[in-house]
């Protein structure tokens, strides 16, 4: 009886993983439907690695943000801007709690050079540790005085030493025009990570 508990438990819980690890839904949703008169372009960066879409209409201006591998677009009319940068992993003093969560801890509480104070108003995240390695994304809305952003964050290992890192894409514009640039910044948000064509 015991084991056959045993199986039963352990099927499901394979199955909320599975089902976890293919939800591609993990961007938070907007309340305002996409302009269809917005098209989005391919951007590949071969200094760090992202693959992202922005607006066509949009410019790329160099901009030092603080983040040493940056890339910072703006709108036509200069009033929302998209920022795509990595960031190596951040101190913590707990080596075995998931780096994900204590980044998310960090721009999610306003304490993120970025974002600080801010307001988060939605969020949405998926993390999970496989043996000594922790995977995962999130992504959130939040506020800063009139201005509101989208971001997402997607957790990856370096390739040679194995240190986590994490790419970034933050999409800010004014209050007063969210329902025109929200639903722009989940659509980015979604296709943050994707392979350039």
């Amino acid at each position: 009886m015991a084991i056959f508990l045993f199986i039963i438990v352990g099927l499901g819980l394979w199955i909320v993983r599975s089902t976890l690890l293919s939800d591609t839904s993990t961007v938070v949703s907007s309340e305002f439907p996409l302009d269809t008169t917005v098209h989005f372009k391919s951007v590949k960066n071969l200094a760090n690695g992202l693959s992202f879409v922005i607006p066509e209409t949009f410019s790329e201006k160099i901009e030092p943000i603080g983040q040493g591998d940056s890339s910072v677009y703006f709108s036509k009319q200069k009033d929302a801007r998209l920022i795509c940068f990595v960031e190596d992993s951040i101190s913590q003093k707990d080596s075995t709690k998931n780096p994900l969560a204590s980044y998310f801890d960090l721009v999610g509480t306003g304490q993120h050079s970025l974002v600080k104070n801010c307001k988060t108003t939605k969020t949405q995240v998926l993390y999970e540790k496989n043996g000594a390695s922790f995977s995962g994304n999130f992504s959130l809305i939040g506020q800063i005085g009139d201005q509101q952003f989208v971001w997402r964050t997607l957790l990856s290992d370096v390739p040679v030493g194995g240190n986590p890192t994490f790419k970034n894409m933050m999409f800010v514009y004014p209050i007063a025009m969210k329902d025109y640039y929200q639903p722009i910044g989940v659509a980015l948000a979604q296709k943050f990570g994707e392979t350039a064509k």
